[in-house]
């Protein structure tokens, strides 16, 4: 468990519960799971440490290993014209004597990270580079932002590779503080996804990069308006385990969301006022290997995202199928959909419920394939009533 106060500092908590095998009647494990005593945390709690910091900070990812967790976390300074630094953070929860280990890994505006087992993070970042002249602290000045990816050792910290395309790239528009700038014109927009292996057997990834540019405020009729091209830069990216490109297309699309599935990759993403479903096939040649599947007309508050449902166990095949939600104040819209070329398998509109938490980046759910190949989803979403509801979806 990782809890973090605004400002202060930032605690790991390790803590431990009876096994379910323990219990061979399912009725009996699922009583303890469910135990009121459950509710008294501090008397499962094994270990704890804090790290004390005070600028603001935003935890991207923890990694849990049997004998040590990685938590990967980004902090802004107090300073808006200095860097945003990506630090790694090593404890080894049975070992409280030894103090957690950070690590400086990288200076990035806005990042988003993907674990690569066993020791490798592969980090899509957005970077300020001056121009012309060294870099500098201070960070005034004219330049350009940068969006690229590198990869990074999860035991030493230490930068392995990277990857900085040239056209990926816009000036800085407000000199005296650029992250301003950033957040006020550009809509910084990063995701990362495995891919299937390379022709020569290695590892690959899918990178989604983009940076358009904010349209500007419209009345509240803008979907009956004629729409204004979207304008910035982007790419999406099949790449080799050392991130070189194995192949690119140009792409702008605004809060990706990405979902890998054999030779294919499936995403969504928000362009000009339409939230896009759609599929890409990196190793085919022909013009038509970017499909667009669906569109939804997009609100102010609404989200899309895609979600890739476990398999049964670790031997067994990927899963056939995969879900889409479209989330709005006043529905939720799942679709499930066939893994190999998007096909609609089945749909359901929840008018009743809407996301649980005020703007929402994502809705919490778990997509599941049970034992029998048939998928199942489980979902937290707010009724009328405000009230949170766990909802567990069947197709039909």
């Amino acid at each position: 468990m990782l809890a973090s106060t605004p400002r202060d500092s930032l605690s790991l908590y390790l803590f431990g519960y009876p096994s379910f095998e323990a219990y061979p009647d399912p009725d009996a494990a699922r009583a303890a799971a469910f135990d009121p005593s459950w509710r008294d945390l501090d008397s499962w709690l094994i270990s704890r440490s804090t790290y004390t910091f005070f600028e603001e900070k935003r935890p991207l990812q923890l990694l849990c290993q049997p004998e040590q967790v990685f938590l990967v976390f980004l902090q802004f300074p107090e300073d808006e014209i200095a860097d945003a630094t990506l630090f790694l953070l090593q404890w080894l929860p049975e070992q409280p004597h030894r103090p957690p280990q950070l690590l400086t890994l990288a200076l990035f505006d806005d990042v988003s990270v993907l674990h690569l087992p066993p020791d490798l993070l592969l980090s899509a970042g957005i970077r300020r580079f001056l121009e012309p002249g060294p870099a500098s602290l201070e960070r005034r000045g004219p330049g350009l932002w940068r969006l690229g990816l590198e990869t990074f050792s999860l035991s030493s910290g230490q930068l392995l590779s990277s990857f900085w395309p040239d056209h990926l790239s816009l000036p800085i528009r407000s000199l005296s503080f650029p992250s301003d700038d950033l957040l006020d014109h550009y809509l910084p927009s990063l995701s990362l996804a495995s891919g299937p292996s390379d022709p020569n057997g290695s590892p690959s990834y899918f990178a989604a990069l983009s940076l358009p540019l904010r349209a500007p405020s419209r009345p509240h009729d803008h979907l009956s308006r004629p729409a204004v091209p979207p304008q910035g830069v982007g790419s999406l990216f099949w790449l080799s385990s050392s991130l070189d490109p194995l192949s690119s297309l140009p792409w702008l699309g605004a809060f990706p969301s990405l979902v890998p599935s054999g030779p294919s990759l499936f995403g969504s993403d928000l362009s000009l006022d339409s939230w896009r479903l759609w599929r890409w096939l990196p190793s085919s040649p022909s013009p038509s290997s970017f499909l667009l599947l669906d569109s939804f007309p997009a609100d102010p508050s609404s989200f899309f995202s895609l979600l890739a449902p476990s398999s049964p166990s670790p031997s067994s095949h990927p899963p056939s199928h995969f879900w889409s939600l479209l989330a709005s104040p006043n529905q939720l819209l799942l679709s499930l959909r066939r893994s190999s070329d998007g096909s609609l398998l089945d749909s359901l509109s929840l008018p009743h419920l809407r996301p649980p938490f005020p703007s929402p980046r994502v809705l919490p759910a778990l997509a599941l394939t049970d034992p029998d190949g048939s998928p199942r989803l489980v979902l937290l979403a707010s009724d009328p009533n405000g009230s949170l509801s766990l909802v567990e979806v069947f197709p039909s």
